[in-house]
């Protein structure tokens, strides 16, 4: 059982380093994120917990919160391929 406030990507990183290989590729999909979200995924493809990783998120993101979003972008292209997608669009 889990209680308190925390960031849940401090578990998957928890469980990303319990395991014996690296996990080929993380599929996340959420509604929204933060910052600290953003960080802890490129911490896990710098650390190489994960060879490749997928962030789904609700076109609300983009729109509520363009400056994290964007932040995200540019940190996820710059570590994981330089590709992304939106409504259904693959970008080089």
């Amino acid at each position: 059982m889990l209680t308190g406030y925390f960031d849940f990507a401090l578990v998957l990183t928890c469980v990303l380093r319990s395991r014996p290989s690296p996990c080929e590729h993380a599929r996340i999909a959420t509604l929204s994120f933060g910052p600290k979200n953003t960080q802890e995924i490129v911490s896990w493809l710098d650390d190489k917990l994960i060879a490749r990783v997928t962030l789904l998120c609700a076109d609300f993101m983009a729109k509520a919160s363009p400056k994290v979003y964007q932040g995200a972008v540019a940190e996820l292209v710059t570590q994981a391929g330089k590709s992304w997608g939106r409504r259904g669009v693959m970008h080089q």
